[in-house]
């Protein structure tokens, strides 16, 4: 186990990067190939969809600071969907999810309204997160498909720095 309430850096893995970057170029090659023979519709979802998925990966693999990052102060999320810094005493808990049948790990915080309001979104990514908060009770949640730690080992340890944390305040 590492040592508790140093700070951890949780940078990405390239090999997992690899195959999600392969994955969603072939995602994005279908979608042109459907646009090719008519299927405008489904060929454009998918194309958008495999690019969007290209991008977001594309830009973690050259990201200088990590993914994740736990310290004395709080958790820091740097993902491509998901920028978000919180301190220990505004989280509730974190546990494992799935969502759309992949692996997320779910923040749940004590104010979700509130941070919400104060980051810098869009009008629009603001209306999409403020539903995730009505349908699951959070709007902070990650994929954790391409970090470079097992899912369970991150879950537990943000849940020993929090625990940490607020019993020492």
């Amino acid at each position: 186990m590492r040592p508790l309430l140093h700070t951890i850096n949780i940078k990405g893995n390239e090999g997992k990067q690899t195959l999600a970057l392969i994955s969603t170029a072939s995602f994005t090659i279908v979608g042109g190939v459907l646009i090719y023979f008519g299927i405008y519709f489904l060929g454009g979802a998918v194309l958008f969809g495999g690019g969007y998925g290209f991008f977001a990966i594309k830009k973690t693999t050259y990201q200088a600071k990590s993914l994740v990052q736990l310290d004395v102060k709080g958790l820091n999320i740097n993902m491509p969907n998901m920028e978000v810094s919180l301190l220990w005493n505004e989280i509730d808990y974190c546990c494992l999810g799935s969502i759309v049948g992949i692996n997320q790990i779910l923040v749940f915080v004590k104010k979700p309204d509130e941070i919400l309001n104060n980051l810098n979104l869009s009008k629009t990514k603001k209306k999409l997160y403020a539903e995730s908060i009505r349908d699951l009770g959070t709007f902070i949640f990650f994929p954790t498909n391409i970090l470079d730690i097992k899912t369970e080992e991150l879950v537990e340890l943000i849940e020993d720095y929090r625990k940490a944390k607020t019993n020492n305040d």
